[in-house]
């Protein structure tokens, strides 16, 4: 090779040929032990990807309770924390109208801050193995309230009066 020349390789790329959708539980579920997600596949220029091998993975994160109405309150407990926790589950074939069910396990022993973010990825592999992926995200509840407390200006200062306010909110 002459010394200002390169060898470079091209090769070929090929668009994916399905469009993949995770559908997360409905926003503001219960952190039962159980939450159901789907993923679907579609083939770009046709129907349902029906038959084809998927996966799903999950994630939980913490995440803020603030919920309308009650600015100025604190919610959760600046103590806990969830630790990281990506989940894969076993593979399975989508149906005929090209969906497969995931199930996300909350374990009751988690102890997040407050409310919870639950991330889900759905991935569809093509005839070829080559995975085509989509995640979405949506918050739900590990506890069926949350406790708020205002202080005053004067309590965060350390002055007198020493009053604060305390609420609990179902979310």
């Amino acid at each position: 090779l002459d010394a200002d020349a390169r060898e470079i390789k091209v090769e070929e790329f090929v668009p994916p040929q399905i469009r993949v959708k995770a559908v997360p539980p409905k926003a503001d579920s219960r952190a039962s032990t159980n939450l159901i997600f789907t993923v679907s596949g579609e083939h770009m220029f046709g129907g349902p990807a029906k038959g084809l091998p998927a996966e799903g993975a999950y994630m939980f994160e913490d995440a803020p309770f603030a919920p309308r109405g009650w600015e100025g309150f604190r919610f959760g407990d600046e103590n806990r924390r969830l630790q990281p926790n990506f989940t894969t589950t076993k593979r399975a074939r989508l149906d005929a109208d090209g969906r497969a069910d995931f199930v996300a396990s909350f374990s009751s022993k988690l102890c997040p801050r407050a409310a919870v973010k639950l991330t889900v990825q759905g991935c569809v592999f093509e005839g070829g193995g080559r995975p085509a992926a989509a995640r979405a995200s949506t918050i739900v509840h590990a506890y069926p309230y949350y406790i708020g407390v205002a202080l005053p200006e004067t309590l965060r200062h350390g002055t007198s009066p020493r009053v604060c306010r305390v609420v609990m909110v179902n979310p």
